[in-house]
């Protein structure tokens, strides 16, 4: 029962397109006042040798770099798989520094998939949120609940990773009793 989730296709595409439109626009801004295609590409590449340009340029060419990524794997970005064992989830600002994991996470400098075996697992539970919107809780014998990053999920994805995780719980406890 190996049951994998991935980023959809369609958001992949459109977000590699937009970081690319914005890590293009100061050539498209260029390229608009000169009306000329060299004028805007040497602005960019002088952007390199002045200093207060250059951190401009870096987070561009990073938007750029990311929107190339988006389009290439855009049919392979893993967010969620269940295994016989376990589940592999992708963490989303779980450890320090917390504050710029959602920033690194959506440039798709991500970090591995981390992995909850079943019985560390008691639950998993649907739940909708003002705040946060609609995920999966995951409830874990030391007391901890672990929020699954499911917001490009549709509503019965999440209720099926819900229900197949919470069968693999209850398979295993029946076992043990």
């Amino acid at each position: 029962m190996t049951k994998a989730y991935y980023f959809p296709t369609v958001r992949a595409i459109i977000t590699g397109i937009l970081l690319l439109l914005i890590g293009l626009s100061p050539i498209y801004g260029v390229m608009l006042i000169d009306h000329s295609v060299t004028a805007g590409i040497v602005f960019f590449v002088q952007g390199f040798f002045r200093f207060p340009e250059i951190i401009l340029v870096i987070i561009f060419l990073v938007m750029i770099i990311s929107g190339i990524l988006y389009l290439i794997n855009a049919r392979k970005i893993l967010r969620l798989k269940l295994e016989e064992t376990g589940v592999y989830y992708m963490p989303f600002a779980e450890s320090a520094p917390a504050k710029y994991k959602p920033i690194f996470n959506m440039f798709f400098l991500k970090e591995r998939l981390k992995f909850i075996p079943y019985s560390d697992i008691t639950c998993a539970d649907y739940k909708v949120d003002k705040r946060w919107g609609d995920f999966v809780s995951i409830k874990l014998k030391n007391g901890q609940s672990v929020r699954l990053l499911s917001a490009p999920f549709t509503m019965a994805d999440k209720k099926e990773v819900v229900a197949m995780i919470n069968s693999k719980t209850n398979d295993r406890d029946q076992l043990h009793l």
